[in-house]
């Protein structure tokens, strides 16, 4: 499901950022004063808002992920074709619970 593209509150948010603050005697706006205070807060120790300014100039870091591939594409296929055929009711509960599902190139699993 796609996601509206009316945001009001995201909306609302932006149009009070862009207004000066009131009672701010410089009349700073929302946005300035509140990235003056994340600021202040990174450089006083706060890791979070530090974090947070980093992200925001440098973008984040990227995150790397090991993949473990132990199965073939045609190893995939059986086991996803034989969990169909059960799915269907064509083949009894025990072949895809163990290793029986695994076709392999050992054998074939008997339908």
């Amino acid at each position: 499901m796609a996601k509206p593209r009316y945001k009001p509150i995201s909306q609302e948010y932006a149009r009070l950022m862009e207004q000066p603050f009131p009672g701010d005697p410089l009349h700073r706006t929302g946005a300035k004063l509140l990235t003056q205070r994340v600021f202040k807060s990174a450089m006083e120790g706060n890791l979070a808002a530090a974090v947070e300014i980093a992200n925001r100039v440098e973008g984040k870091a990227d995150q790397s992920i090991d993949v473990v591939v132990e199965d073939s594409a045609a190893d995939v296929y059986d086991r996803l074709r034989l969990m169909v055929r059960k799915f269907r009711g064509e083949l009894p509960e025990h072949v895809i619970e163990g290793e029986e599902a695994h076709s392999g190139r050992e054998g074939q699993v008997t339908e």
